[in-house]
């Protein structure tokens, strides 16, 4: 087998993800908040847009059906884009207390968690973006939350600075 390394012209990548058709890659820029999207064509990658965001991407998903790109942000905001318009910013009512390290989308790419130094998750309806956030307060009481993951449409995972992998439960 022969590997290939490619590099994207970015001093400061945060975050990178493929969409689920492995057709777009998206990059996360550190030094200047923006996001990068680039098609992927054969071995190679073409920048196809550039977005400017109001804070710095800390992880980047694709949700499974490919019709939204999410992203956790050093900022308070959580990022959400709308893949079939163009990556144009979907409007919604979520938000966290402080900076998100991780986000995830459930299976059937309805909802989307984001999770970070204050210790919460938090659940978006991506289908009912501005019906209120469901909040797990204190998810990991004792610290930062690392990593969120889906296990199934209902049940979340998360690791946290406190040593701990938790399971949660939310109720639709």
């Amino acid at each position: 087998k022969q590997w290939y390394q490619r590099r994207v012209a970015i001093t400061a990548g945060n975050g990178c993800a493929i969409s689920p058709c492995g057709t777009v890659l998206a990059v996360g820029a550190k030094e200047a908040p923006k996001l990068y999207l680039y098609d992927i064509e054969g071995s190679s990658f073409v920048q196809r847009q550039e977005i400017a965001l109001t804070a710095a991407t800390t992880e980047i998903k694709f949700s499974p059906d490919g019709k939204l790109l999410g992203a956790a942000t050093v900022g308070r905001t959580v990022l959400l884009l709308d893949v079939e318009k163009s990556y144009k910013p979907v409007q919604h009512c979520w938000s966290t207390q402080s900076k998100t390290m991780s986000c995830s989308f459930s299976p059937d790419s309805r909802f989307m968690c984001v999770a970070g130094v204050d210790t919460n998750i938090v659940v978006g309806d991506c289908s009912q973006p501005m019906e209120p956030a469901i909040k797990i307060i204190r998810a990991h009481p004792l610290g930062t939350i690392n990593r969120v993951r889906w296990l199934d449409d209902k049940t979340i995972a998360s690791s946290g600075s406190d040593m701990q992998v938790r399971q949660h439960t939310i109720n639709v």
